[in-house]
């Protein structure tokens, strides 16, 4: 891949990560804003149940377009597909930069979040047939959504005091310009599914990668969304709500947390071409389930947190590479996988939730080892069921 052609899929895919990972971030800062625009004359928390429709409404559109964009790959090509999805993502920014009414907001909303989905299984997929170098290239990829994910509510912080819906132009406007770029690119298509008594057979090893990224998004999320709590907790006596400060700190502790997961991929990177994928999938499980275990130490339990970010970096992208290695002839089965993981971050949170009403937040390190334990297991499983025997003797 180091080809002027090849250099432009990474740089084009690359900041299309980038742009869908300030898309993601700038969600959840602009909510507010929304929430006065239409609904000003209501009751804060009432108004903030209605706006949390758009946010709905965009998760239901990205599972759309992972699950259409993935099976579009290998009939219409990789350039056609992600230059459409990056076209729906533009105007569905734009849409809810000029919305005027509710209803066309939520239109935007879910049509923006169709081209999210579009574009993410897009670039995963076709980054996961890179060969050896997979590995690296995905975990550079997920490495700049995070960055994305930084410059988000930075550029909401800066342009949304004038409008609410000007970030969201000033994305779409970027968008509209990569849909241009991407036209002059020619990216290969996904492979084929193979048919009869092989599908059948990879069909184990589809429903096998799905628990992983089913448990797997799940142990993602859980610290980001969990993490606050628990610390407030502990840093709060028994019966006593948490201060401001208290919550201002956990809240800062977290985005540490999410800054070490796009650490982490950077430094995975390198890494990636020395470990055959199920090791270092392995490898981050055992450690990150470790990071998660000294969070029930009140001392070091941030430490703890931050940890387990490291080392959960790698597995989403390095479990795409892994996938791709054991099944090449897979490629319209990996949307089904990438959104079984979107899945995960839908059903444990509220599990979670559950638990933590029952039982309190101190709790949570001992929810979060588990579902990291259980985590290894899968990945134990697939490696141990043969991953390493279908590998090339190359990685191997």
């Amino acid at each position: 891949m180091s080809s002027p052609r090849s250099r432009s899929v990474y740089v084009l895919g690359f900041s299309s990560f980038i742009l869908i990972g300030a898309v993601q971030a700038m969600y959840g800062p602009s909510l507010p804003g929304f929430a006065e625009r239409f609904f000003g004359d209501l009751e804060a928390s009432a108004a903030a149940a209605r706006v949390g429709l758009a946010v709905t409404l965009q998760f239901l559109g990205i599972m759309g377009g992972t699950l259409i964009g993935g099976a579009l790959l290998s009939r219409l090509g990789g350039r056609t597909v992600v230059q459409g999805a990056m076209g729906l993502l533009a105007l569905g920014m734009i849409g809810m930069g000029l919305s005027g009414q509710w209803w066309t907001l939520l239109a935007a909303s879910l049509l923006g979040g169709i081209g999210y989905g579009g574009l993410s299984v897009g670039f995963n997929l076709m980054y996961s047939a890179f060969g050896e170098r997979a590995a690296a290239a995905l975990n550079l990829l997920n490495a700049t959504f995070g960055i994305g994910s930084v410059l988000g509510p930075l550029l909401v912080g800066t342009l949304a005091v004038r409008s609410v819906g000007l970030p969201f132009l000033v994305l779409g406007g970027v968008a509209a310009v990569l849909v241009f770029a991407l036209a002059r690119l020619r990216l290969e298509a996904a492979p084929r599914q193979a048919a009869g008594p092989a599908a059948a057979v990879n069909l184990r090893w589809v429903a096998g990668f799905a628990l992983l990224f089913f448990v797997y998004v799940g142990c993602e999320t859980g610290p980001g969304n969990w993490e606050s709590w628990h610390l407030s907790a502990l840093w709060t006596p028994q019966g006593e709500a948490a201060s401001a400060e208290v919550r201002a700190r956990a809240a800062f502790l977290t985005s540490l947390y999410w800054m070490a997961i796009t650490v982490g991929r950077f430094l995975a990177a390198p890494l990636s071409l020395r470990l055959p994928p199920h090791r270092l999938v392995l490898g981050s499980a055992l450690f990150g389930c470790v990071g998660l275990a000294l969070t029930h130490l009140s001392g070091i339990a941030p430490l703890g947190y931050v940890v387990a970010g490291l080392c959960f970096a790698p597995i989403f992208p390095t479990s795409l590479a892994w996938f791709g290695r054991v099944l090449p002839e897979g490629g319209r089965w990996g949307s089904v996988v990438i959104a079984c993981g979107s899945m995960g971050g839908v059903v444990f949170p509220p599990l979670i939730g559950t638990l933590v009403r029952a039982e309190g937040p101190l709790v949570i390190p001992t929810v979060l080892t588990a579902l990291a334990l259980l985590l290894c297991l899968v990945v134990a499983a697939l490696s141990w069921a043969g991953g390493r025997r279908t590998l090339p003797s190359s990685v191997a």
